[in-house]
């Protein structure tokens, strides 16, 4: 092989080897900003599932039986802000205080002791401090009913600091987005200002500035396309993932939002990139034949 093919390839393998870790950055760029987004598009949904995880301990009195206290807890249930209803029995109730008291502690109470118990889990837009004191009032008034217990303190924090974790969450995530934006359009500037020579030829051998732009153009797409099906297919694996280790949050993230962070993904790369181009090789078209060297 002479020395020429040999330059030739090496310059060609650079080129490939260019352009691959060019598509390896942009996707990392937009997994960041694939995330952002789908952390972002999922807020309320992430909200709601705070809420509706806490729910309204009611105890009964020790007298009520189990299938009392089930029947009135299903007239509970028919209630506008209740979501579900749990009733706890007095044996469950007893391996519940053994788990967390142990065995040993509870030999010396009989069973009927342990009174009748119950959660009640709440709909979202009804846990809020205000809600909750009427919602403990109709669970209280029942004769059945010894005590309401809802947790106000750990309520009252969650309503008082998600708005002000959204809101600096949104700033973190605008702030990612936009140096994303940044770094993936000097990316596309470096790889094409590489090429400046070849630019700068064409343009001295009359060629057109559309004939010039149009294969920079066809690559920045190329460039776009594979960048935001590498980001994608990663998001497929990390939900994967999620969906196995921790089912209940995945199941908060709903299939349109996934299909609306791909179609941002996809959009802002193609804008980034063919933008990127365009405004790069007009800068080289215009730029005096001295700029090229700096």
């Amino acid at each position: 092989m002479s020395k020429k093919d040999e330059n030739k390839r090496r310059i060609r393998r650079r080129l490939v080897g260019s352009y691959v870790w060019s598509v390896v950055s942009t996707s990392l760029l937009l997994l960041l900003c694939a995330l952002s987004s789908l952390l972002l598009i999922n807020a309320r949904s992430i909200s709601s599932h705070l809420k509706e995880s806490l729910s309204v301990s009611v105890l009964f009195k020790p007298e009520v039986s189990e299938k009392a206290a089930t029947s009135w807890m299903r007239s509970v249930e028919l209630l506008p802000f209740v979501r579900e209803v749990e009733v706890i029995g007095r044996e469950q109730g007893r391996e519940e205080l053994s788990r967390m008291l142990g065995e040993d502690f509870l030999e010396s109470f009989s069973l009927d002791v342990i009174p009748v118990s119950s959660q009640v889990g709440l709909k979202a837009e009804y846990v809020c401090a205000d809600s909750l004191d009427t919602v403990t009032r109709l669970l209280g008034v029942s004769p059945l009913v010894e005590s309401v217990d809802c947790s106000f303190s750990l309520i009252e924090a969650l309503d008082t600091n998600l708005a002000k974790i959204s809101f600096a969450l949104a700033l973190f995530i605008a702030l990612l987005l936009a140096v994303s934006c940044v770094l993936i359009a000097n990316m596309v500037r470096l790889s094409v200002f590489s090429n400046r020579f070849t630019i700068n030829t064409m343009n001295l051998v009359g060629a057109s500035r559309s004939f010039i732009l149009r294969p920079f153009v066809g690559r920045a797409v190329v460039q776009a396309l594979l960048s935001s099906f590498v980001c994608c297919a990663v998001v497929a694996v990390l939900l994967s993932v999620l969906k196995r280790s921790l089912p209940e949050l995945y199941s908060v993230i709903s299939l349109s939002s996934i299909l609306s962070t791909s179609a941002i993904v996809l959009a802002s790369s193609l804008l980034l990139c063919t933008l990127s181009t365009l405004v790069v090789v007009n800068s080289l078209l215009n730029a005096p034949k001295d700029d090229l060297y700096c």
